[in-house]
């Protein structure tokens, strides 16, 4: 329900944008309400630059009964108030800065990350893969091999992609389990690490002449020989990797249960709730438009705790380092067949 607070005035509410279309990510949603209807082609896979970032997309036209909206109002100064009471969003802005929905796309997801809170689930940085009665979970820094890991496994020895980059986890505490339910399914692929583990694929880069640290293609998994999972699977194995760029580092193999990995973790599984991974910038500036609050809560907090504590104690993550990519990939075959 849509509260009179959340407006300047009474004649503002009662002339409140109408209803243009439902965004969802699984069984998650939100309501957009609008003037305009130009991002509705975009929502719908014009331009497709930001949808296949966002996990289990989905746009429909009949209202969803999540109790979360978004209200998009045209102005001259953009501001974003959230109202907690009745988990509504409503944005003033510039139309060149919604138009091509980007910005309200991420602000919906925000808005969804609270509902998978809500049901013990959280979206984190990380890439999954299934192997039979399997659910992989890799983890690491931010260019420490873990797409390389997923290619390998992939291509080489048939593991299906459930997630690369971002992937959606649960926890079911009635029966002390743990579920990978998905992720975004497309490949970011670093000209530098393609050049040095996988020159077979280097035909994907049309300009091979770029820095090759920065220089990236966006594929999908099927074009280069990996199938996809789209089904949620258990999640029975937690990897942190690291691929030495350097080729020195030897096999490494050691348990993770310090203050360390529980701050990675915490961080990694608060990041999208927090909005300190969502930047809701303009579609023409490309600028930030306003603040982004937290929708965290001590609920939220304790249900990552569990789930934590699950990953760390019963599962247990377990540290794959070497300089050799072979190496860490049957470490881990290993490890999936004891």
């Amino acid at each position: 329900m849509l509260e009179v607070e959340n407006f300047r005035t009474r004649q503002e509410f009662e002339e409140r944008p109408l209803f243009k279309c439902c965004i969802a990510m699984g069984p998650h949603s939100v309501n957009v309400f609008s003037e305009i209807e130009d991002f509705l082609p975009y929502f719908e896979g014009k331009g497709m630059a930001y949808l296949p970032l966002i996990p289990g997309w989905k746009v429909d036209y009949f209202p969803s009964k999540s109790g979360y909206s978004i209200i998009f109002i045209p102005d001259n100064e953009t501001r974003f108030d959230y109202a907690n009471e009745s988990n509504s969003l409503t944005i003033r802005g510039k139309i060149e800065d919604f138009k091509d929905g980007q910005a309200l796309a991420y602000l919906g997801f925000w808005m969804m990350e609270a509902q998978r809170q809500r049901d013990s689930m959280v979206t984190c940085h990380a890439a999954a893969l299934s192997a039979p009665c399997n659910g992989i979970l890799l983890l690491g820094e931010r260019g420490d091999g873990k797409t390389s890991v997923a290619l390998a496994l992939g291509r080489n020895h048939g593991y299906k992609l459930l997630a690369n980059d971002l992937a959606i986890v649960g926890y079911n505490k009635e029966v002390r389990s743990a579920t990978i339910y998905g992720g975004t399914k497309i490949f970011g692929l670093r000209l530098s690490a393609i050049r040095e583990r996988f020159p077979e694929l280097l035909y994907l880069f049309s300009d091979q002449t770029q820095r090759s640290w920065t220089t990236k293609a966006t594929v999908y998994p099927e074009t280069i020989g990996i199938e996809v999972e789209n089904n949620p699977q258990p999640l029975k194995k937690v990897f942190m990797v690291h691929l030495d760029s350097t080729k020195t580092d030897k096999l490494s193999i050691y348990r993770m249960d310090d203050l360390w990995v529980r701050n990675y973790l915490y961080e990694n599984f608060s990041r999208y709730l927090r909005a300190t991974a969502i930047v809701a910038f303009g579609g023409k500036s490309g600028d930030f438009l306003d603040y982004i609050q937290s929708l965290d809560s001590r609920e939220f907090h304790e249900n990552r705790l569990q789930l934590i504590r699950h990953l760390i104690n019963n599962i247990e993550i377990w540290n794959v380092s070497s300089g050799n990519l072979n190496e860490i990939c049957e470490t881990i075959r290993a490890s999936i067949l004891q």
